[in-house]
């Protein structure tokens, strides 16, 4: 998929390649989210898209979230992927967390 493709899908659609969710930022601008490059987005950014990904997982009408993609049922395929990205975002979030911990711990001595 060349780079310029995501542009033309909906805020919060998982790009199954490359793995990837598209998201808009604190800019309103349309950017990609990979799989592969989460160590790379802040947590609040973090935080913004697995919140509104578990909207959408949670509610299970894409519809709501897109209003261009009224016509479009959200598929298990669509489910699963939103999933899989929540998982791997928490994981990152949680991977954080124990560093920073580590951090002051060790930091305290």
């Amino acid at each position: 998929m060349p780079s310029s493709d995501y542009y033309f899908k909906e805020d919060y659609t998982i790009v199954p390649k490359p793995r990837a969710v598209v998201y808009r930022d604190r800019n309103n601008q349309r950017k990609l989210m990979r799989l592969n490059e989460l160590h790379k987005f802040s947590d609040g950014t973090l935080t913004r898209v697995i919140e509104k990904l578990d909207q959408m997982v949670k509610d299970f009408h894409l519809f709501e979230y897109n209003k261009g993609m009224e016509t479009r049922k959200w598929s298990e395929d669509d489910k699963r992927r939103s999933k899989d990205f929540i998982t791997a975002i928490e994981k990152r979030l949680q991977i954080r967390r124990i560093y920073r911990s580590l951090e002051s711990f060790v930091g305290a001595g």
